[in-house]
């Protein structure tokens, strides 16, 4: 066990020192700058939501499957579940300009924009939203200590 994490902590170094971040990590450390999400969530919940972001962006046929995947362990995969919705567009834009003006944004293999990054979050959403309704969000009302509606 711990030679699994040694490596697990040294590869995730090596890829972060090599630039190899690009959306997912942009997204989400741009919800830090949302108070409500800074002071309830964890870096990985908000690495998760950003990596739904980045697999829409990329129109990744997997964004599906990571989103079931995220669901069953107890991420959050929609914006009610770090606390945001997508009528907050005040807290979005601030998610979206925050990510433009990171350069791991640009390690993206398209051409980023603000609208681009805008419509992945709100896609990323609605697949969460989908996804939720069909397979359930026990595990995460679990791990934050929710009780099932």
């Amino acid at each position: 066990m711990e030679r699994v994490v040694e490596a697990n902590t040294l590869l995730s170094g090596i890829g972060f020192e090599s630039g190899g971040c690009a959306a997912a990590h942009a997204v989400a450390m741009s919800y830090t700058h949302v108070k409500v999400v800074h002071d309830n969530y964890l870096h990985g919940e908000m690495v998760a939501m950003g990596t739904l972001a980045q697999l829409i962006m990329e129109e990744n046929e997997d964004a599906r499957k990571a989103a079931e995947f995220f669901a069953r362990v107890g991420l959050p995969i929609h914006l009610g579940q770090i606390s945001l919705s997508k009528d907050h567009s005040g807290d979005i834009d601030t998610v979206t300009e925050a990510a433009m003006g990171l350069d791991i944004m640009h390690n993206m293999p398209m051409t980023v924009t603000p609208e681009l990054i805008r419509s992945s979050i709100l896609s990323a959403h609605e697949l969460g939203v989908a996804v939720a309704k069909e397979i359930g969000d026990e595990a995460y009302r679990r791990l934050q200590g929710e009780q099932s509606l």
